[in-house]
């Protein structure tokens, strides 16, 4: 590999669930060329012992085992929760990112957990069971039109409706932060700044300072 090689890796099951096969590849990013592939399978006569979920782990370090990672500069995974650890063990100098793609699904899986009620936070002097019953309940339960009181603010559609525009938004800027040609700390600055943008703060963003942009109003307001 020459210098400042930017390597992805990423591995693959033969099927979906009680997989019994599994390969991991690294490439070359620039050069377009497969680094290193390994393949281990787990049926009669296979060289892997354990359960399907740990094969993509077992792989990618026998894979990594196996390559010299002195001219490495970046590694790129798909943020697996185990092959971050395991490209530091192997390549302790390169630079450790995720591909944009599984950064977006990571945003929308967090956009699931908070209208679920994932990240709800309890306020106040709450009472363990108060806390843990207020984290139990989703940020938009779904109700039907006998229980909800007639005096309730902006009906629970409307919130639903809302959640959803703003989490297509975010997506979207999200994606092209990712893609603008910049370095990463001005896109970290920039993502930092969605927030302010969404309630009217714009002296950061990269709009028109002066031009009118809609603020979205509280989901819901008093009876």
């Amino acid at each position: 590999m020459k210098k400042d090689t930017f390597l992805s890796t990423d591995s693959h099951y033969n099927v979906g669930r009680n997989a019994t096969a599994c390969q991991s590849l690294m490439m070359d990013n620039r050069g377009k060329v497969v680094g290193e592939t390994t393949v281990i399978k787990k049926s009669s006569g296979g060289d892997f012992e354990g359960p399907s979920n740990m094969m993509e782990t077992e792989c990618t370090k026998r894979m990594m085992s196996n390559f010299d990672f002195t001219n490495v500069s970046t590694v790129v995974h798909d943020n697996d929760n185990k092959t971050k650890a395991i490209i530091q063990q192997y390549a302790p100098n390169a630079k450790i990112t995720f591909d944009p793609r599984h950064g977006v699904r990571a945003v929308g899986r967090a956009f699931e957990k908070l209208e679920n009620g994932g990240y709800k936070e309890a306020a106040g002097k709450e009472t363990v069971n108060q806390q843990k019953e207020s984290e139990s309940q989703p940020a938009f339960p779904i109700k039907s039109k006998a229980e909800e009181p007639r005096k309730r603010g902006r009906p629970l559609k409307h919130q639903e409706k809302v959640f959803h525009q703003i989490y297509s938004k975010v997506i979207k800027w999200f994606t092209f932060i990712i893609m603008l040609p910049i370095e990463t700390t001005k896109k970290i600055f920039l993502w930092k700044n969605t927030l302010n943008h969404f309630i009217g703060r714009h002296e950061n963003c990269l709009h028109e300072k002066d031009k009118e942009y809609p603020v979205f109003q509280p989901l819901t307001k008093p009876d």
